[in-house]
């Protein structure tokens, strides 16, 4: 089994939702999961555990003629791991969501504090007076880069360093929010399929977690939690992540730090402005 398809990033651009929508297709196999992990932090591919995995995350296989589609937005900034996901299939193709660099940033840190994996409770501190290796982490280190993530232009041109740009199709998640069915008829006619209605629901939102000390309890115990079975830990997974998640919205971000950040942005976004048209300047 390979994996013909990949939305491949960024984190907090409605990549989740993006791909609940596309696999309404009856062309499109989605992975069952939010994101499929495989390829990140290793050096090379396992083809039995691969393929073990594979069969777990599409159950009844890619659609006769059709397309597999998995999902990691780490995937954009990891080289290494996006010349894995070529070393298994060399034809994939891929997706890039992007989001106003700034805005997304600020949406990852209360994402990051709501699932527990962000002790700071500041985010000029977390995202600019941390050192580098104060994760051991790899997980962390890289969902808790709020600002290094946002560099869009670095990562398209090393993302077209290892694909052709044939492979790879780029929206955005502001017209994601605006006009989903036209941005999921892009992709459709990118894989060269007939457009398909689809049914709207939001996933994945950003919301505030009722107890943060639950929220970092729950992180933390995800190795003792994991060791369950299989369907036990996902039922309980998502029992306490459901009722530990209230209806607060995220707060505003400062003017002050909105305009620290658009400074940090504003040759890279002047770069991606040139060169694919995307302005976020």
């Amino acid at each position: 089994m390979t994996i013909d398809l990949a939305i491949v990033g960024v984190q907090k651009a409605g990549t989740t939702s993006l791909l609940r929508w596309l696999g309404q297709h009856p062309a499109i196999a989605a992975q069952q999961s939010m994101e499929l992990t495989y390829f990140i932090d290793r050096e090379q591919i396992d083809a039995t555990e691969l393929d073990t995995i594979l069969r777990r995350e599409f159950p009844a296989g890619a659609p006769n003629g059709g397309f597999t589609l998995m999902k990691h937005v780490g995937l954009f900034e990891n080289a290494d791991a996006l010349r894995l996901l070529k070393a298994h299939n060399p034809d994939v193709k891929l997706i890039v969501v992007l989001r106003e660099p700034t805005a997304r940033a600020w949406s990852a840190f209360w994402y990051a504090r709501s699932r527990g994996y962000e002790p700071e409770n500041d985010f000029e501190k977390a995202a600019f007076d941390r050192p580098a290796d104060f994760f051991e982490s790899a997980f962390q280190r890289r969902s808790t880069d709020y600002v290094g993530r946002g560099f869009y232009h670095r990562y398209l041109r090393q993302m077209e360093g290892i694909f052709s740009p044939q492979q790879c199709c780029v929206l955005t998640f502001e017209a994601l929010k605006t006009s989903p069915q036209a941005v999921c008829d892009t992709v459709f006619e990118f894989l060269q399929l007939p457009s398909h209605p689809i049914v709207l629901r939001a996933e994945n939102p950003t919301r505030l977690p009722r107890f943060a000390w639950l929220a970092s309890l729950q992180f933390w115990a995800k190795p003792l939690i994991k060791m369950l079975p299989r369907p036990l830990h996902k039922y309980l997974k998502m029992k306490v992540k459901s009722w530990n998640t209230s209806d607060r919205a995220t707060p505003e971000i400062p003017s002050r730090l909105r305009e620290r950040l658009r400074e940090q942005y504003r040759e890279a976004n002047r770069l991606l402005f040139e060169d694919y048209g995307i302005d976020y300047r």
